[in-house]
């Protein structure tokens, strides 16, 4: 790994951030917590236009060989102070990680979870009806609630029945139906205005390390859920290709060569997503079945947790 911001320069000529200088962060800190900065694991970073965001972390990206640090973009939010300050604060230590997860063990600790979430209970057929109309409405048809007692029993939770509805309207899908696909630009890319912007040289080569340096509300505000956000991220990247871009706080956003397509895997990721972000669907109002069809194919992937 390179420490030394003139070596990172000189890598960086002839990508789309050739000439601009890279800098180290130097830590300013609130008057009540002085300390120096850390001489191991320095924070160096690229400024960048909120509008290059993509171009910037791709030249970055293209040099990780050579760097031995990964780009992770991100955005100053601390009214009066230094962006250098606040990423000094932000960018954690990889010796402080936790190792990711065994498969086994991350799918026990979502299920987990899933069941949490999933303890919220229809007390009425009405809002049981509401959720077959949404399927009558895309595909014209809808299982009765008689169908429903049949196999989730008489009082399903709201995921688990969420995730039967995709199974059951796949089976139209397979057989030609068309439906369920909505509008998917609660899926795009964030793009800060007036923050300053940087691409942060992480000190590791590895994207799902990177991508956990940096704060993120959905990995902090549940005890042990960034072990979570570590084990996803080296999931997603192994299995699709998903490589961190930019942590803004509240949203990540992933660049993904080989996504999924398949009707279970689907399902499977956009239950992923939603323990981890649930906001990425739940403020623009998205079903998780339809957030599993949009996600087919699909090259980058935006997800949202905030307070």
């Amino acid at each position: 790994m390179i420490d030394e911001a003139t070596g990172v320069e000189a890598l960086l000529q002839g990508t789309a951030l050739a000439g601009r200088p890279v800098e180290r962060a130097a830590y300013v800190g609130p008057d009540w917590a002085p300390r120096p900065p850390v001489a191991d694991d320095p924070v160096l970073f690229v400024r960048c236009e909120p509008d290059e965001i993509a171009s910037a972390w791709r030249a970055a990206r293209s040099v990780v060989d050579r760097t031995g640090r990964w780009p992770v973009v991100t955005a100053g939010w601390a009214e009066g102070r230094p962006l250098e300050a606040e990423l000094f604060d932000r960018v954690g230590r990889v010796a402080d990680l936790p190792a990711p997860l065994a498969d086994d063990e991350l799918d026990e600790r979502l299920g987990a979870r899933f069941a949490q979430r999933d303890s919220f209970r229809f007390d009425h057929d009405d809002r049981l009806r509401y959720e077959l109309d949404v399927t009558a409405r895309s595909f014209g048809s809808a299982p009765s609630l008689a169908e429903v007692g049949r196999s989730l029993g008489p009082d399903p939770g709201r995921d688990t029945l969420d995730r039967w509805l995709f199974g059951w309207e796949q089976a139209l899908v397979d057989g030609g139906a068309a439906g369920g696909l909505v509008d998917d630009t609660y899926l795009k890319w964030f793009v800060p205005a007036r923050q300053p912007c940087c691409v942060v040289l992480m000190p590791t080569a590895t994207g799902w390390e990177a991508g956990a340096l940096l704060d993120f509300y959905g990995a902090s505000h549940l005890d042990g859920w960034l072990t979570v956000l570590v084990s996803l991220l080296r999931r997603w990247q192994e299995r699709w290709g998903a490589e961190i871009v930019a942590s803004f706080g509240t949203m990540l956003e992933l660049a993904v060569s080989s996504p999924p397509t398949e009707p279970q895997d689907l399902i499977d990721l956009a239950v992923e997503q939603c323990l981890l972000a649930s906001c990425t669907t739940l403020l623009p109002g998205i079903h998780l079945r339809q957030h599993a069809r949009v996600l087919a194919g699909r090259s980058t992937w935006f997800l949202h947790e905030r307070p």
